[in-house]
């Protein structure tokens, strides 16, 4: 129902608001980022998908838990889908040039990266419905950098045109955002098997895509 509502909302954008942007919240986030893609025919820099300012800034909270250290402290990275496949990259997530990876246990690692990847779903369960607090700080950030053409570097889904070998699929990724839209996309260099877990959250992407009726994607 979700494909519905905003295939039709982004057909009401496309003719009252052609010059607008256009940030996702709804869930299946990247799925929901491509319905609306398609639906407007913006170009990808003018519709965002949200989530990933929150997933990372969930990383560098339970991160810092862990560390002792304020969560501002952290330069967090999460890759992939908004969901269960998501990917938190501890390695790429850096206190002062000092990567998580290099100062949590493995353990630790292991724990922060459900406890990241579960949290949305725990928040549900413990209040009975979704965060809203979480994600209306995010959207004010990204609000804030076009407005002010501040060019924050953040993470956001946004459809990939060649990035990471991936292409026409709304991926999280490390963006910077600015009056504009999406001014530039940051590719992460990621090792071999960091890249398959990148993939494989892309594929977990493709096969919500893939299960939209065709009529929503026009």
């Amino acid at each position: 129902p979700n494909a519905k509502i905003v295939y039709e909302i982004g057909k009401e954008i496309r003719r009252y608001a052609p010059d607008s942007i256009v940030i996702l919240t709804t869930n299946p986030l990247d799925a929901m980022t491509y319905v609306m893609w398609k639906a407007t025919g913006f170009p990808r820099e003018r519709v965002i998908g949200f989530s990933g300012v929150l997933d990372a800034g969930r990383l560098a909270y339970y991160a810092a838990k862990k560390l002792g250290i304020s969560p501002a402290s952290i330069l967090p990275i999460v890759l992939g889908q908004h969901g269960e496949s998501m990917f938190p990259v501890p390695s790429k997530s850096f206190v002062h040039g000092v990567p998580l990876s290099k100062l949590l246990t493995e353990d630790q690692l292991r724990e922060v990266v459900e406890e990241t990847v579960k949290a949305g779903a725990r928040i549900t369960e413990l209040r009975g419905f979704s965060s809203n607090w979480g994600p209306g700080s995010g959207l004010a950030v990204m609000v804030d950098s076009i407005k002010r053409d501040a060019r924050r570097s953040l993470i956001a889904s946004v459809a990939l045109q060649g990035e990471y070998g991936v292409r026409d699929v709304p991926v999280e990724v490390p963006i910077v955002l600015g009056r504009g839209g999406v001014l530039r996309i940051l590719e992460v260099e990621l090792a071999p098997e960091e890249r398959q877990r990148f993939l494989q959250s892309v594929e977990a992407i493709k096969k919500l895509i893939g299960s939209i009726p065709p009529a929503y994607l026009q």
